[in-house]
């Protein structure tokens, strides 16, 4: 098992914490934390999340989702920098009683290698639309739901995951904790702790990562 050090990405203030030495050769993996709604703000946390483990030389970014979902605009800019990335991007649903529900499913299966934590869920897609001046959600009509549910599914394909499944996600408001989607091939990796995700991650074979190499 390679040695990896973890070093924690405190976004609010721009700065980086080690919490092992890796001077000794190990690689480093950074970790983010992000949770509430996804909005214009969050795509700026992922933007400078990949930013700093790119220049950092990273092995990995791992980014700590929690999400009820949020706007499709900000959802899009982020699915684009994680598939833009020059640094493999693992999305791990954590801590436990987490979820990444709406866009934070579509985030979830964008990324090079997908993690659920015990307890979590991921799905309950189905878009809704806002009324701008009462603020109130509705249901968005049939053809902006077919649309989203092809776009989720060419997303799955695209990382090799069940695209069936995820076009149930936006069409049937489908969910799944963790053992659901690891059996339906919406995640990788099941995982408690950063430490064994870490582990279970080494050595799986990712898409579109850093210079090509599709290892973890």
């Amino acid at each position: 098992m390679k040695r990896i050090a973890f070093i924690l990405l405190l976004l609010l203030i721009l700065s980086s914490i080690p919490v092992s030495d890796s001077d000794d050769g190990a690689k480093r993996v950074y970790v983010a934390h992000i949770d509430g709604m996804i909005a214009g703000g969050t795509e700026n946390q992922f933007e400078k999340a990949i930013d700093i483990a790119e220049r950092g030389g990273g092995a990995a970014l791992v980014i700590m989702l929690d999400t009820p979902g949020g706007l499709s605009d900000a959802m899009k800019e982020i699915i684009k920098d994680i598939e833009g990335a020059k640094v493999p991007v693992i999305i791990y649903v954590a801590p436990e009683g987490a979820y990444a529900f709406s866009a934070g499913a579509f985030i979830l299966l964008s990324s090079h290698l997908a993690a659920m934590a015990p307890s979590t869920a991921v799905g309950a897609c189905q878009p809704r639309i806002i009324n701008p001046v009462t603020g109130t959600a509705q249901e968005a009509p049939q053809k902006e739901i077919n649309a989203y549910a092809s776009y989720i599914g060419s997303i799955a394909a695209r990382h090799g995951r069940n695209g069936t499944a995820a076009r149930l996600f936006v069409t049937d408001n489908l969910a799944f904790g963790p053992e659901q989607a690891l059996e339906n091939g919406s995640i990788e990796i099941i995982a408690g702790s950063l430490e064994e995700l870490v582990e279970k991650a080494d050595g799986i074979k990712v898409r579109g990562a850093l210079n090509g190499d599709e290892n973890a």
